[in-house]
C-alpha cells in the first residue's frame, strides 16, 4: 500500500474555488482502480491550510494514477491556486492489523 501525505497554503482569495474543486476531484480519484482514500482536510483556524490525504493499494496503482492525465488536469487547476509550493511524503506501508 502506498500512503500519501500533502500539505497544501491556499491563496485565500481561491478558498471557494480549491474548496470546490477539492470535492469534486476527490469524487474523481476515489473511483480509479486502486485508490483506497483520497481526502482533502481542511485545517481549523487556519485558513487556506489543507491535508491531502491519499492511499493506493498498491505501487502499480499509484504509478498508474501518477501518469494519468486525471492527474494532470487536477494540477492544471489546483497549482495556480497555491501560495506555496505542497508539502508531499510518501510511505511504501503494510497496516497494522
Amino acid at each position: 500500500m502506498i500512503v500519501i501525505r500533502v500539505l497544501l497554503e491556499v491563496k485565500l482569495d481561491q478558498l471557494d474555488a480549491f474548496r470546490a474543486h477539492a470535492a469534486d476531484e476527490g469524487r474523481r480519484a476515489r473511483a480509479l482502480a486502486g485508490c483506497e482514500q483520497y481526502a482533502f482536510f481542511e485545517e481549523t483556524g487556519q485558513p487556506g491550510r489543507f491535508l491531502l490525504y491519499e492511499e493506493w493499494a498498491s505501487p502499480e496503482a499509484f504509478s498508474a494514477y501518477k501518469s494519468s492525465p486525471e492527474l494532470e488536469a487536477n494540477g492544471k487547476v489546483i497549482f495556480p491556486m497555491l501560495a506555496v509550493k505542497p508539502n508531499s511524503a510518501y510511505w511504501d506501508a503494510a497496516p497494522l492489523e
